[in-house]
């Protein structure tokens, strides 16, 4: 078999839980091979079977070659899998060091990355005791590092209770106005609206300014340093209602609801090709499920709608934690989703909660028999 054989293998084995063989598929592999995606694969079924030393250490050798050879999305896997391990060890520092890294290094499409960033976030803000704009300045220092300085590397992010003095470099700087080419966003379909979120931290919430049209949308506003941005996609996907759309602020982004005017499936957010319109077709509600559709942005289009009906699902416990979110998050709001991944990462995949105001506050422990996971 095959290098390339053996790497989907390997892969397929993680899918179904068998840790044990994808393991040995892989320490053959490395004996020969000891290339970048090997050694993350290596560090995932370390991950998965709570080996969390083991782990950072074989995502640090995948990090060192992927920082090598300039593979940017090699360098973001590498990171997230060494977050996840301190996440798992409890050290929520480093965990959020090394997923603000991951995050520089993904494309507008990596919706894992962002949910696992949110997560960790709320986790770190938690035990720091620290406001969005406290978390924020800590983001914006982790940014500054470089990739090659988190190899090996242990060192506690500084966290500040009192804001730093920002001073523009120039005033063009500090004029200037960004654009949607240059602002990282991202978005799914979730049945009945599209979910839109648009990256950027310290928004003025008074400067925010939307249009919502049938077709369209253009937002612009500023953030805190005055830095001036421009949002707009002309050319919409499919329609929208003007009246029941809208949009929320948060600490780190900009999240805009767009309500369908219809049921049609949006594979992507723009229309790129204007004859595209007269082939959109309606999804009956007897055939079939919109809300069970993942997010449009991911790569891999899935139809979800029959999630628990195959006999494979039974292992889905056993997957990490992408994998398995994948298949529940459609049609789950913010709320939700955030308690899917809280419950199931801290209760190491035991324990499975939507409600945000249960979970939000406590720590879910994993479950045992004869307990409630509390």
């Amino acid at each position: 078999m095959g290098v390339a054989e053996s790497v989907q293998e390997i892969e397929k084995l993680i899918d179904a839980g068998n840790l044990g063989d994808a393991d040995g598929i892989a320490d053959k592999l490395l004996e020969s091979n000891p290339s970048c995606k090997i050694l993350i694969l290596k560090s995932q079924i370390l991950l998965q079977s709570g080996k969390l030393d083991e782990c950072q250490n074989y995502a640090n050798k995948a990090l060192k070659i992927a920082i090598d050879e300039g593979k940017r999305l090699r360098i973001a896997e590498s990171c997230k899998i060494i977050s996840m391990a301190y996440f798992q060890g409890k050290d929520y520092e480093n965990s959020l060091k090394f997923i603000t890294i991951a995050s520089k290094y993904i494309d507008s499409n990596d919706n894992e990355i962002t949910t696992l960033k949110s997560v960790i976030e709320l986790k770190f803000k938690k035990s720091k005791k620290i406001n969005d704009d406290e978390l924020a300045n800590v983001e914006s220092e982790i940014e500054k590092l470089s990739s090659e300085s988190l190899i090996s590397s242990d060192k506690k992010v500084e966290t500040t209770t009192t804001k730093p003095e920002v001073k523009p470099e120039s005033t063009e700087t500090n004029n200037s106005i960004i654009t949607t080419e240059k602002i990282r966003h991202d978005w799914f379909d979730t049945g009945k609206s599209i979910e839109l979120s648009i990256y950027v931290k310290k928004i003025n919430n008074e400067t925010v300014k939307i249009t919502f049209n049938s077709t369209s949308i253009e937002a612009s506003f500023k953030d805190n340093d005055n830095h001036s941005y421009n949002f707009a996609i002309p050319q919409l996907y499919s329609t929208i209602s003007t009246t029941e759309s809208s949009f929320r602020v948060y600490g780190t982004k900009l999240e805009i609801i767009l309500i369908k005017d219809n049921q049609c499936h949006w594979n992507k957010l723009e229309n790129d090709n204007d004859n595209q319109k007269e082939e959109l077709l309606s999804i009956p509600k007897e055939e079939s499920n919109p809300s069970l559709s993942y997010p449009s942005s991911s790569k891999n289009h899935k139809d979800w709608s029959k999630f628990g009906n195959d006999d494979d699902d039974e292992d889905d416990e056993d997957q990490d934690p992408e994998a398995f979110f994948r298949k529940l998050y459609s049609g789950a709001d913010e709320d939700a989703r955030r308690a899917m991944m809280k419950s199931f990462m801290e209760s190491n995949g035991t324990s499975l909660s939507t409600d945000w105001k249960d979970v939000g506050s406590r720590e879910v422990k994993p479950y045992k028999d004869g307990d409630d996971g509390k």
